[in-house]
């Protein structure tokens, strides 16, 4: 039967004192065994709204981790444009997550490249140099090796 009909016996059945099984469908279909056929449909029915349940959570949980991810992403990006906005010489705008500059002349631009690519590099020796070293005592000389190689690049 379908769970609509389901719940509508079950309310026949629920009601002891106005009992109403001539109206019920599984008393129509099945006589003495109706109450039987009735509390298997019900289980039944209790499982498949479970498995519904069930899935819906864990498409719920899988939308909240994307959402997690994306928030992540969007205080990566909005960090990444304050430090843009931070060089008040130029003029930083933001549209769908991409950075705009806008300088008044070719040089102005080229000097916030090289600024930009600076930054990235002192960046990338900070993180090297956090980095642990195997060999304990000889991280200061791994740490001049790389201070000597970004100014090499620098060149």
């Amino acid at each position: 039967m379908k769970d609509n009909e389901i719940i509508k016996a079950l309310e026949c059945c629920g009601n002891i004192v106005d009992s109403t099984c001539k109206e019920c469908g599984y008393h129509k279909t099945y006589n003495a065994s109706c109450v039987v056929r009735l509390m298997r449909d019900a289980l039944d029915l209790i499982n498949r709204q479970k498995a519904k349940i069930k899935e819906k959570d864990e498409m719920l949980k899988a939308q909240a981790s994307k959402i997690f991810l994306y928030e992540d992403v969007l205080k990566e990006k909005t960090a990444e444009i304050e430090r843009l906005k931070s060089y008040s010489n130029y003029k930083v705008w933001t549209v769908r997550d991409k950075a705009l500059v806008l300088t008044e002349t070719l040089e102005d631009y080229e000097e916030f490249k090289r600024n930009i690519e600076s930054e990235a590099r002192k960046e990338f020796a900070e993180r090297l140099k956090a980095i642990s070293h195997p060999y304990g005592d000889t991280q200061k000389v791994f740490e001049l090796q790389i201070d000597n190689l970004l100014k090499e690049m620098d060149k």
